[in-house]
């Protein structure tokens, strides 16, 4: 072999031992394992709110007392007007006795404060707000066209103030507590005393059953007695002759006795108009003798009817001076508006920034692939349930954060905190019913906007490095307690 080749031999040689011992250096700088990042829960803020709250309330109740004027003098005036009839379908002329009987009230009420000198406790406007959520009640239950119809409890529950949120059987408990109980509201007193308290609740509820049942049959016999009179006989007997041939032709009696009441409305309404006010006038007084329409009155459940009563009577004394009409159709109005403050719920909206320290302890960049974040808070609904955590917001990122080697970052992320979606997960995830579902939902909203929620923050994330190594469930659980 002569010196060329030798030569070209040991360089060729060389470079070999230098491939090797750059892949053997390679092997030795190879991507360590990847550790996942640790993220530490730095700050929590709360956004601005928006509330369906009193001064909400006052907005929506102007202009709207008009409309509920109408109605109930509608009903008071037009007694055989079919149901579902809006004052807006009436005729002129039967638009012109409503009218005509609206007048006649308000000069009562005027006439009773120049004679008395002043708004009372006997002035007609008074004594009709008091009762005023009573008759709603009545109205829900006796009406065959209306959900509630010989739903007695339910209705009840529906018109019963509920201006929190909380559910108005709670509100109704809250009420009974701290009248029996020195102040305390239901979830301060001992098992004992809430088992007396339920325990008045279910006879009170059994009682009002009772009560509706001699009202609906006392409502039969005045109307049977007014129309078997002599003064009706014909049109009772065309009206049982349109019962029998109904009944007669394999009908049922249900239909039968439709079949009465519509041969009398139609062919002898001033024969109907007698019975049905005869009907009507001794079922309002089993109602207004009922332990329920007591209830609905007050003052034992604020804001009721009393309640109402009492913010007319202040309105149109000094200094207020409010005109006693205008002030009629306002509280005619806003206690309904304040017992809806409970939908608020559905509106209820905020916004909480989370802010997080993200540290990488590896020698490499890290990506965080996507983050699952969600937000919760232990509540125990104002303490009439069971303590559990109640899902208040959720958010899932996609976009990929990178974190330098050895390094730590600031994340920010703002979710919605909404009472709906609260709601939705305790209802159609957790199966809870409505009521205590807002419950649940009410007493996170409460917690959030006095600074005393306790946030539990679950983030699922999934991390990679630059080499394709991966951690697709890197889960933390963080807590954020209010100092």
């Amino acid at each position: 072999m002569n010196k060329r080749m030798r030569l070209v031999l040991v360089v060729v040689l060389s470079l070999i031992v230098l491939a090797a011992g750059v892949v053997v250096g390679c092997g030795d700088d190879k991507e360590k394992d990847l550790v996942k990042c640790t993220f530490k829960l730095s700050q929590y803020l709360r956004g601005a709110t928006g509330d369906f709250d009193h001064a909400t309330v006052n907005q929506a109740a102007e202009g709207a007392g008009d409309g509920g004027v109408n109605t109930m003098f509608m009903a008071m005036t037009l007694t055989n007007l079919p149901k579902g009839t809006r004052y807006d379908n009436l005729t002129a002329a039967q638009k012109d006795a409503v009218q005509a009987a609206a007048a006649a009230f308000f000069d009562s009420v005027q006439a009773a404060i120049d004679a008395d000198g002043g708004p009372t406790t006997t002035n007609p406007a008074y004594v009709t707000l008091a009762g005023l959520q009573g008759m709603t009640w009545f109205g829900l239950w006796a009406d065959p066209f209306s959900p509630f119809h010989n739903r007695p409890v339910q209705a009840f529950f529906k018109v019963l103030p509920d201006p929190a949120g909380r559910g108005s059987k709670v509100e109704y408990l809250d009420k009974k507590a701290k009248a029996a109980y020195g102040g305390k509201e239901y979830a301060q007193i001992t098992a004992e005393q809430r088992a007396t308290l339920d325990a008045e609740l279910t006879a009170f509820l059994a009682e009002m059953e009772k009560d509706v049942a001699a009202a609906n049959a006392a409502a039969v016999a005045a109307g049977t007695a007014e129309i078997s009179k002599p003064e009706h006989a014909a049109a009772f007997a065309a009206a049982m002759a349109a019962y029998f041939a109904v009944l007669g032709g394999g009908g049922t009696s249900a239909e039968a006795e439709a079949a009465f009441t519509a041969e009398l409305v139609a062919n002898w309404p001033a024969d109907y108009a007698a019975m049905a006010g005869a009907g009507q006038a001794a079922m309002m007084a089993e109602v207004m003798a009922s332990e329920a329409f007591a209830v609905l009155k007050g003052p034992a459940v604020a804001p009721n009817g009393t309640y109402a009563a009492e913010a007319w009577k202040t309105d149109v004394s000094a200094p207020n001076n409010v005109h006693p009409v205008q002030a009629f159709k306002r509280w005619m109005v806003k206690p309904a508006l304040i017992g809806l403050m409970g939908m608020g719920l559905l509106i209820q909206v905020s916004t909480a920034e989370f802010s997080f320290t993200i540290t990488n302890p590896n020698d490499y960049l890290v990506g965080i692939e996507s983050i699952d974040l969600n937000v919760s808070c232990n509540a125990n609904g104002f303490g009439y349930y069971p303590a559990r955590d109640v899902d208040a917001a959720k958010m899932a990122l996609h976009d990929t954060v990178w974190v330098p080697a050895k390094s730590s970052i600031e994340l920010h992320l703002t979710v919605p905190i909404k009472t709906l979606d609260m709601l939705t997960w305790l209802i159609v995830g957790a199966g809870f019913d409505s009521t205590t579902a807002g419950t649940y939902a009410s007493d996170v909203w409460s917690r959030m906007k006095a600074g005393t929620a306790v946030w539990d923050v679950t983030l699922v994330t999934s991390q990679s490095s630059p080499e394709g190594q991966n951690i697709p469930d890197a889960t933390y659980t963080l807590k954020w307690t209010p100092s």
